[in-house]
C-alpha cells in the first residue's frame, strides 16, 4: 500500500521524505517519525505545504528546537536507512486520503501537511498544535493562497508525468491567441511541454523560419502532429480588437489556418474552453471550419482548480494518444 502511494508522490513530496531521513540522522534517531516528516516538510522550502506553514509562522529553527526539547538526540549516529513508525505511516495514509478527497491524481506536500495535522497524536501534531496550527487553519490558509495566486504550482504536472511522446512519435499542436488569457494559456502550454517534452509540442505562435510563409509553416506543423489542442477564451473570435467580420473569418488568421489544416488532414481537435468561455455557435464561424463545434472538448476552471483540471486533461490525453 505504501509503495503504491509513493509512486504518486510529486518530486517535492519525495524531497520531504529524503529530508526527513536526513533529519532523523541529524537527531541520531534510527526511525522516521511524524516529527521528522514535519521537519522534512519545512526544510523542503518550496512546496505548497511549506508555503502554508511559512504563512502560519512555522520555521525550521522553531520545529527543530521543539523536537529536541520533546525527545532529544540519540546516543550515536545511525547511518542506515530508517523505517517509518506506525504514526508516520498513518500520516502517509491520511495524505493519500486527502488527495482522494480532493480528486487529485498526485500526492504533494499539501497532502502531507494535511495528513500530519489530521493524524493528531504524534509529536508533529503536538508541535503544530503548540504553534497554533490546526486543521481548520491549514485548510483555510491553503484555499486562500491558491485563490489569490500566491502559490506557485507550475511544476506540479511535470513532477507527475515523465515526458513521453505520443505513440506515433509525433506531437501536439497548441493553438491559442497569445494576447488572450495570457497567463492561463501560457500555463497550459508549459504543462504540456513538461508532460510530453518540448520537442513534442508545437504552437502556432512559435516563429517560423526566416523567409517562410507562416501559413504554409502552420499547415505543415499541424499535418505532422497527432492532435490539435484548441484553446478558446471569451474573446477568441476576435480578441485583438472589435472587428467586423471577426478575425477568425480572415483566411490568413493563424488560428483559422491551424483549424482548417486539422480538418483537412483529419486530425483530432480538442477544444479547451478557458476563463468561462463557451464553444461558439456554428453560425458564428466560417463555413470551412465550423465543424469544430462537433468535436468533444473540455472546460478548464480558473484557480484554485486550474492545475487539477490540467492534470486530468493530460491524463486523458495520455491515455488516448500515448497508452491507447
Amino acid at each position: 500500500m505504501l509503495n503504491e502511494s509513493f509512486d504518486k508522490f510529486t518530486e517535492r513530496a519525495h524531497k520531504v521524505l529524503n529530508f526527513a531521513q536526513q533529519e532523523a540522522q541529524r537527531f541520531h534517531h534510527n526511525y522516521i517519525g511524524t516529527e521528522h516528516l514535519l521537519l522534512g516538510l519545512v526544510d523542503e522550502g518550496e512546496g505548497i505545504g511549506t508555503q502554508v506553514l511559512n504563512k502560519l509562522g512555522v520555521s525550521l529553527k522553531t520545529v527543530r528546537e521543539q523536537v529536541e526539547f520533546i525527545i532529544g538526540r540519540g546516543d550515536r549516529l545511525f547511518l542506515g536507512e530508517s523505517g517509518m513508525t506506525p504514526r508516520a505511516k498513518k500520516v502517509i495514509e491520511l495524505a493519500v486520503d486527502e488527495a482522494r478527497r480532493l480528486n487529485h491524481h498526485y500526492i504533494g506536500t499539501e497532502h502531507l501537511l494535511l495528513g500530519l495535522v489530521r493524524e493528531g497524536e504524534g509529536i508533529a501534531a503536538g508541535v503544530l498544535e503548540s504553534l497554533g496550527v490546526n486543521l481548520e487553519k491549514v485548510r483555510t490558509t491553503m484555499t486562500q493562497m491558491l485563490a489569490n495566486g500566491k502559490i506557485e504550482r507550475v511544476n506540479v504536472v511535470s513532477s507527475l508525468i515523465t515526458p513521453t511522446a505520443p505513440k506515433d512519435g509525433q506531437c501536439f499542436f497548441i493553438s491559442y491567441r497569445h494576447e488572450e488569457a495570457a497567463e492561463v494559456t501560457q500555463t497550459i502550454a508549459e504543462q504540456f511541454v513538461a508532460a510530453f517534452g518540448a520537442h513534442n509540442i508545437a504552437r502556432h505562435i512559435d516563429p517560423a523560419p526566416l523567409g517562410t510563409d507562416v501559413r504554409v509553416f502552420v499547415r505543415q506543423q499541424v499535418r505532422q502532429t497527432t492532435a490539435l489542442l484548441l484553446l478558446i477564451g471569451p474573446a477568441w473570435l476576435s480578441s485583438a480588437a472589435e472587428q467586423t467580420p471577426p478575425r477568425i473569418f480572415d483566411t490568413d488568421d493563424e488560428v483559422h489556418v491551424a483549424i482548417e489544416a486539422a480538418l483537412r488532414y483529419h486530425k483530432p481537435i480538442i477544444p479547451v474552453l478557458i476563463e468561462g468561455a463557451v464553444l461558439p455557435d456554428a453560425a458564428a464561424l466560417p463555413d470551412n471550419i465550423r465543424d469544430i463545434v462537433h468535436y468533444q472538448g473540455t472546460q478548464l476552471r480558473p484557480n484554485p482548480y486550474l492545475y487539477d483540471d490540467i492534470a486530468r486533461l493530460l491524463a486523458e490525453i495520455r491515455r488516448i494518444f500515448v497508452e491507447g
